[in-house]
């Protein structure tokens, strides 16, 4: 066998190819020229490991219960992906595109009384994936069922929707029932959150963080807000309390 140079590669001299027939290493189309391996960048063919099994835990606050997060470990940097199925729906989405060994994933963009199966995929950064072995499953709550506003969708065009959800507020004349809610691009409520007061202006910041602005009871600013908002919407809409 002649093995040169030694630094970096080698090379097989191709008469021995027939003795190599069977191992791991086989040499195709064996002629007079000798077979190049390169040793100095080794291709990464194998997936990332899970160190621990990924747990999924609920939001415990009642007021948002659309809401879970996924906590896993990998034995090297990955990113995460979620694959869900509702029953009617499966789609994916890539819930942690940073590389790390320890995430934190939150899981978002599901309907409410439904039982998804959620399978968890760690890829690392040369592609290879690994999948938990086990979908994890996660039956949503309903709506609250004393009081929940209704979502009509009247036109649907998805060639001219963006990507992603829309936010909006939903408040009644009582102040204490109010909700942020988003809906998905078929109308379906994905989220909601019940506030302790009537919703003003509602605005997401660069951060992803959405920051509401509220009324509170017995406050005479804010009351004196309101009064002048509903007789707008009563000018506008003078049956509006009588609905």
């Amino acid at each position: 066998m002649r093995i040169c140079p030694p630094r970096g590669s080698f090379r097989l001299a191709a008469h021995l190819a027939p003795f190599l027939a069977g191992a791991s290493l086989l040499l195709s189309g064996a002629s007079a020229t000798a077979q190049t391996i390169n040793l100095r960048n080794p291709v990464d063919i194998v997936p990332p490991r899970f160190l621990d099994a990924p747990i999924l835990v609920p939001n415990p606050n009642p007021a948002v219960p659309l809401a879970a997060r996924i906590t896993l470990r990998t034995d090297e940097p990955s990113t995460v992906e979620l694959a869900f199925k509702d029953g009617q729906r499966s789609w994916s989405v890539l819930a942690a595109p940073e590389l790390a060994t320890q995430h934190v994933v939150p899981v978002l963009g599901v309907r409410p009384n439904r039982t998804h199966l959620i399978r968890v995929i760690a890829r690392d950064a040369a592609g290879n994936a690994r999948y938990w072995h086990t979908p994890l499953q996660w039956v949503t709550p309903p709506v609250p069922a004393d009081f929940f506003p209704p979502v009509l969708l009247k036109v649907r065009e998805p060639g001219l929707m963006e990507p992603g959800v829309t936010l909006f507020s939903a408040t009644s004349s009582r102040y204490d029932d109010a909700y942020l809610m988003m809906v998905d691009d078929e109308g379906q409520v994905v989220w909601f959150y019940r506030t302790p007061d009537f919703v003003g202006d509602t605005r997401r910041l660069s951060n992803g963080s959405v920051v509401p602005s509220l009324f509170t009871a017995g406050d005479p600013q804010h009351l004196d807000e309101r009064l002048r908002g509903l007789l707008y919407v009563l000018a506008q809409h003078p049956t509006f309390l009588l609905r």
